[in-house]
């Protein structure tokens, strides 16, 4: 059976009707985790609660742009797992910000581990798909997905020491994914 529809002319008119948009979106996120991750880089023990609730923030967000993401991704294209990272992201930026601070610190180091773990992939795999359409270069985007995935390993082995660290943790995974992004924006382009 041979299909009357070309999936690959519709994901270009999609693709080039919604770049300038997300292109915009990106680089307001990776400014903002960018920030976000300096703030805690530089402030880590006077602001804890303040990075708590940037954190919670910024995980919030990630999951709602997630959520949004899928909804608007036409059916061919769309990643189950944009649903599942936006439920899980949401819900683990409200637990941050109303988690006793003793707590929020293992938890936290739990938490970051699977969403790397698991968001890691999903950019390796995102990856190979964006290489298939030739859309942009994506050596930066499966490399922060191999970062995030030895990260998450770290988490898991080292769990009592990244709770030590945590907020120099927050303040890394902020800038490198912010940096990735912003990397990501520039390299948006449409496509012929």
């Amino acid at each position: 059976m041979m299909w009357d529809f070309n999936f690959i002319d519709e994901f270009k008119y999609n693709w080039n009707e919604k770049i300038k948009k997300w292109k915009t979106i990106y680089i307001v996120l990776s400014i903002l985790m960018i920030l976000a991750g300096i703030v805690c880089l530089f402030f880590p023990s006077q602001i804890y609660d303040i990075i708590k609730i940037i954190a919670g923030i910024v995980m919030i967000g990630y999951g709602i742009y997630s959520l949004i993401n899928y909804h608007m991704s036409i059916s061919f294209f769309k990643n189950p797992f944009d649903v599942v990272y936006g439920m899980i992201h949401i819900l683990f930026g409200i637990l941050i910000m109303i988690m006793p601070s003793m707590l929020t610190a293992v938890t936290l180091t739990y938490i970051l581990a699977f969403i790397l773990l698991f968001y890691g992939a999903e950019k390796i795999a995102f990856a190979q798909r964006l290489k298939y359409f030739r859309i942009m270069d994506t050596k930066p985007y499966k490399f922060s997905g191999i970062v995030m995935i030895i990260v998450a390993i770290i988490f898991f082995i080292l769990p009592v020491t990244v709770a030590l660290a945590i907020n120099y943790i927050i303040a890394f995974y902020l800038l490198v994914d912010g940096v990735t992004l912003f990397i990501e924006a520039l390299n948006l382009k449409k496509i012929d």
